[in-house]
């Protein structure tokens, strides 16, 4: 029974003295803060935009379209070797990829918006070569097979971001 003790009282000394060890580690930490080399705006400067659809009948909702005039300034041209992409993401109702890669979802089930500019289509969630200036963001609905559309309200957003790659 002595030697058990003695194990006890050994590992307690252990679990003691093992807590008053320590290490310093110096830590720097650097950086940079810069300008976005790039700004997306709305045609005028505006930081949010909208493009609304209306009202659109039912039977004519696969034809219906809406736009945006997006604005791209750079304060800089592109840095050797990049180009300038930008990347599309849903803020929410995600992407119907079954109906295509441009396809936004809605908050309507079995409704979405196919993004395009000037007819090429804008895959959602990868990065896509666009030039500065001005473009135009047509967003037409789509309509799932089997679907029996309904009247009623939906929305949907979408993320816009710039930079060189």
């Amino acid at each position: 029974m002595r030697n058990g003790w003695r194990y006890v009282l050994g590992l307690l000394s252990l679990i003691l003295t093992s807590g008053t060890v320590q290490a310093d580690v110096p830590v720097t930490v650097r950086a940079v803060i810069v300008e976005p080399a790039c700004q997306v705006t709305g045609m005028n400067g505006q930081s949010e935009l909208e493009a609304s659809f209306g009202d659109v009948l039912v039977e004519k909702a696969n034809t219906a379209k809406a736009s945006a005039v997006i604005r791209v300034f750079c304060t800089a041209g592109a840095p050797v070797g990049k180009s300038l992409k930008m990347y599309l993401t849903p803020t929410a109702h995600g992407v119907i990829r079954s109906m295509g890669q441009n396809v936004l979802g809605t908050s309507m089930i079995g409704v979405g918006i196919a993004l395009t500019d000037n007819q090429t289509p804008l895959n959602v969630g990868q990065w896509l070569p666009i030039q500065t200036g001005l473009f135009v963001l047509t967003g037409q609905l789509v309509i799932q097979d089997g679907i029996q559309l309904e009247g009623g309200e939906f929305s949907a957003s979408v993320s816009l971001f710039a930079t060189y790659m």
